[in-house]
């Protein structure tokens, strides 16, 4: 019995094999791809067949490779930046200005009402506003100066709240109603949107940026978004400007951001910040300014990258850039590359002291934990130099994966600043004046060089250089091994 049932395997098993290299056979004898005919003919002899496989195996590697080589042209090198000069018709944004006060940033009737209510007087008072103060103004560059004193233990302050704390010790000089000691931009008689934002020196103002409403420091602190400025009474018969912008038929452009009129800047490294309107301050390239004057700041914008149509048919790895809503970070929901490097920043400080800094937002899914003021005076302010420019002992780059340029930005170069003593009676208030003198006469454009259907058409044409293969060769492929296969073994042959 079990010899008459190994004899049947058998059988099947060489039943089957047989099946299989006749419909193999088969195929090949119907096939469009180069080559593969000669396998079946039953007149050549083994050698002529070993030729023909020789070289089907080498035309199969040479299509791969140069298919290969397309890919990846098209991974890494499928965009081209080229140069624009028809500067006639080119509306050039205006630089932003961002501006943080350096000393007073607490409010002294806040203040008060805040040690009113917790039953805070006396010298601890007078401590607690000295700390507050200096935590306020506290920074990467200057986290040793922040106060100790024995009752700031006391008052049992959770490092996550101080943020918040500071936030609603605050005024918002741009939400006063009195028109002169209102911070704002003034452009032409006309307004332009500012906005309190919170950035690395803390609680800054900045006007003329497409970035205001997502830096603004209620969306960062809280999640919430801000009142628009638009429904404040003070600018309802107006006209508002989210950024000033203007061509080569304009003219010199200027605006003014004013509203400062009390004596808010120290003489150090913070004070006046200008950047491109599509990016947040860089506040460790900032302006040098004092308290007691206006600044003249005469720019020259330049290299305005543009883009066509990149966001919808590239990706990032392909273009080396990033948009705004590209975000890939973690505790900002947009992108820019000084954000970016922000949040690289933030990494950095907490792998070396298992904390942040107080002035990042930490709504997020899983939030680090915030520096208490003694971490900030004893850890982080020893690494000053590694945390303000992103560089080791041995002077090498700290990684920031995935820091890519922006898609859309501009250069600006300054070209003249100028200090205005003297015009603090005149106006009534400080702040700064900015002027575009010159407008760019260059603009780059990011094209796209190699698109997905240049892939195709490159990866067919190789192909069918080589192997004779096309797209209809290939649904013959996919039916070969399936439609007709299930048929063959039903017996329909």
């Amino acid at each position: 019995m079990g010899t008459v049932e190994n004899v049947s395997k058998k059988s099947f098993c060489a039943s089957s094999v047989e099946n299989s290299k006749i419909f193999l056979l088969s195929y090949f004898q119907k096939s469009n791809i180069h080559g593969f005919v000669y396998f079946s003919l039953q007149v050549l002899s083994f050698l002529e067949k070993l030729f023909w496989l020789v070289l089907v195996v080498m035309a199969f590697s040479a299509c791969v490779i140069i298919s290969l080589q397309s890919y990846n042209r098209y991974e890494t090198k499928n965009t081209v930046v080229t140069i624009e000069k028809d500067h006639y018709y080119w509306n050039t944004s205006m630089p932003s200005i961002t501006i943080c006060p350096t000393v007073n940033r607490i409010s002294i009737q806040k203040f008060d009402a805040y040690c009113e209510k917790k039953k805070i007087q006396g010298t601890d008072k007078s401590e607690f506003y000295q700390f507050i103060e200096s935590l306020a103004n506290s920074t990467y560059t200057n986290f040793e100066n922040i106060k100790d004193f024995p009752s700031i233990e006391k008052l049992n302050i959770d490092p996550k709240d101080y943020m918040s704390l500071i936030y609603r010790l605050t005024e918002d000089w741009s939400r006063r109603t009195e028109g002169e000691r209102k911070v704002r931009g003034i452009f032409d008689l006309e307004f332009v949107v500012t906005e309190q934002v919170l950035t690395e020196y803390g609680i800054c103002y900045m006007t003329n940026n497409h970035l205001t409403k997502h830096l603004s420091t209620s969306t960062l602190i809280f999640g919430t978004e801000a009142d628009s400025p638009f429904d404040e009474k003070f600018y309802q018969n107006v006209k508002l400007h989210q950024v000033v912008s203007g061509n080569l038929f304009d003219g010199d452009l200027n605006y003014n951001f004013v509203g400062f009129v009390d004596e808010i800047m120290a003489y150090s490294d913070i004070g006046v910040s200008l950047h491109t309107t599509f990016m947040s301050s860089d506040s460790y390239q900032s302006i040098i300014h004092s308290a007691v004057f206006k600044i003249n700041l005469s720019v020259l914008p330049t290299n305005n990258i543009r883009f066509s149509l990149l966001n919808s048919v590239t990706r990032v790895s392909q273009r080396g850039c990033r948009f705004q809503s590209e975000s890939n970070l973690t505790h900002y929901n947009f992108y820019t590359k000084g954000i970016c490097l922000q949040e690289c920043r933030l990494n950095v400080a907490y792998r070396i002291c298992s904390c942040i800094p107080h002035f990042y937002p930490n709504k997020v899914a899983a939030p680090k934990p915030v520096c208490s003021y003694k971490q900030l005076k004893t850890c982080l302010a020893k690494h000053k130099d590694l945390l303000v420019k992103l560089r080791d002992e041995m002077n090498n780059a700290v990684n920031c994966p995935g820091c890519v340029q922006n898609c859309k930005d501009v250069n600006i170069f300054i070209d003249s600043f100028q200090v205005l003593e003297g015009t603090t009676d005149l106006l009534g208030t400080i702040g700064g004046l900015m002027i575009v003198k010159q407008y760019p006469m260059i603009r780059y454009k990011r094209k796209i060089l190699f698109s997905f259907e240049d892939l195709i058409v490159s990866v067919g044409g190789t192909a069918g250089l080589f192997t004779g293969f096309c797209f209809l060769g290939a649904i013959e492929i996919i039916y070969f091994f399936t439609i007709r296969l299930f048929w063959y073994f039903k017996g329909r042959r």
